[in-house]
């Protein structure tokens, strides 16, 4: 998603992450774009089907759909493979802010790498 469209979602949002609640940072380029509904499952574009996230909060939603036994399997393979395949791509803060994140939310510690 172009930078506009994360502008538009930064001001919809009121520059607050709809997930954890907390202060966004335009300023870093740290924010991704989450698919509420995934492309994959059908969900499309439209503003009401993203939200606006630090890297680490996204992967964390992913995260949370993979340890979701309800879901699928194949769906869950899926989460689990994007969660655990774009940990690289955080650096040392956006990795420890995920671990505590994972640990706030499910009560459990864990580290991947």
């Amino acid at each position: 998603m172009g930078r506009r469209q994360k502008e538009k979602l930064f001001e919809r949002q009121r520059g607050v992450s709809t997930f954890t609640g907390k202060n966004l940072d335009m300023s870093q380029g740290r924010l991704e774009v989450h698919h509420i509904k995934g492309r994959i499952d059908g969900g499309g574009n439209e503003p009401e089907n993203l939200e606006l996230l630090p890297k680490e909060e996204h992967l964390l939603r992913h995260y949370l759909k993979w340890l979701d036994g309800e879901n699928p399997k194949e769906v869950r393979r899926r989460e689990f493979d994007t969660a655990t395949g774009r940990l690289r791509d955080l650096n040392d803060e956006e990795l420890k802010t995920f671990y505590d994140l994972v640990e706030e939310r499910t009560g459990v510690k864990v580290r991947f790498l």
